[in-house]
């Protein structure tokens, strides 16, 4: 079974995955956070909160849209399309158990490894229907983004985070990269550093984790 992956399941869908998650970022934390200053906040509002955690269906593949807003102030921040698409490359390794790393899972926790199975890919229709590459790109006057000020939603409209996870690139002081934690949908994405944007890079892997609430373990 394909589902597309749509927010209003979102909820359950995070919790779902909590304990296959967990696994797995337990055994990959210390890979996913090398050369990673985060700058997510260690908790979200309404983690957990009358929420039953639920086992997917193994059978169950997700297809997960994904929108990046490209905020730039220079053309070095201006990140090509095949940069982008070579990050969620290696997202979607991470996230269906085919990244090359998996093989150096210690012994005693391969039994535990789980396989969430979600593809990330370039959207290609926006919520009215219109085509889409996938990347919007806002040249902006901010020559950096502060963790704490979320000005990047402000630069680019956030689209339906509902049924897309969006994710944007810009420079991003004292940090690679953060998931605002407040429930609150005009910020709920990723924002990550320009310079964190390319393959191989897991920095994106380490915030879509954020993303599904899961916290620093240490």
């Amino acid at each position: 079974m394909i589902g597309v992956l749509e927010k209003d399941k979102t909820i359950l869908f995070r919790h779902a995955f909590l304990i296959l998650l967990t696994a797995s970022q337990l055994m990959g934390c210390a890979v996913l956070s090398t050369n990673t200053e985060c700058g997510t906040e260690d908790s979200r509002e309404y983690t957990m909160k009358n929420k039953e955690l639920q086992l997917k269906d193994n059978s169950t593949k997700y297809r997960m849209p994904v929108v990046f807003h490209v905020l730039y102030n220079t053309e070095a921040e201006n990140i090509s399309k095949q940069e982008i698409e070579n990050m969620l490359a290696t997202l979607s390794h991470d996230f269906t158990a085919k990244n090359i790393d998996l093989a150096e899972v210690p012994t005693e926790f391969k039994a535990f490894v789980g396989n969430p199975d979600i593809t990330f890919y370039l959207a290609n229709k926006l919520p009215n229907g219109e085509d889409t590459d996938g990347i919007i790109r806002k040249k902006t006057t901010n020559k950096s983004f502060k963790v704490r000020e979320r000005k990047a939603f402000f630069q680019s409209k956030i689209i339906s985070p509902k049924s897309y996870l969006n994710v944007y690139i810009c420079d991003i002081k004292n940090s690679n990269a953060y998931t605002p934690t407040e429930s609150n949908l005009a910020h709920d994405g990723i924002v990550i550093d320009y310079k964190r944007v390319f393959g191989g890079s897991r920095t994106l892997t380490h915030e879509v984790g954020h993303w599904l609430d899961l916290r620093h373990i240490f």
